[in-house]
C-alpha cells in the first residue's frame, strides 16, 4: 500500500481500497484502520516533498513539479527567482488557447 500510494495521484480512498482487492481474510483482519492506513498515506506521500521554503528566492519549481498532474507543463513563466517581487504564472497551453 505505501509503495503504490507514493507515485499515484490518487486519492488515499482509492489507494487503499484497491490495495484490499484480493487480500486474505486473515491479512484484513491485522489492518489497521481505515482512517491510520489512509494517514499512513499521506505520509508517504509528504516524504516525496521538496523542503519547505524559508523565502520567495528559495523557492525552486522544476521537473514534475513544474507539470500538472497530467504531466503536461504547467509552471509558464517565473520572471526575477532571486528577487523579493517575484512573479510567477502557471497556466497549460489549453488554458492558453481558452
Amino acid at each position: 500500500m505505501k509503495e503504490q500510494a507514493k507515485p499515484s495521484h490518487d486519492e488515499p480512498d482509492v489507494v487503499y481500497t484497491s490495495s484490499l482487492v484480493d487480500v486474505e481474510e486473515e491479512t484484513l483482519a491485522s489492518l489497521q484502520s481505515a482512517e491510520i492506513c489512509k494517514k499512513t498515506i499521506r505520509n508517504q506521500r509528504t516524504q516525496e516533498f521538496p523542503k519547505a521554503p524559508d523565502n520567495c528566492r528559495d523557492i525552486i519549481i522544476q521537473g514534475e513539479w513544474a507539470n500538472n498532474s497530467q504531466c503536461d507543463p504547467f509552471l509558464f513563466f517565473d520572471i526575477e527567482q532571486h528577487s523579493q517581487s517575484r512573479i510567477i504564472c502557471f497556466a497549460t497551453n489549453q488554458m492558453l488557447k481558452n
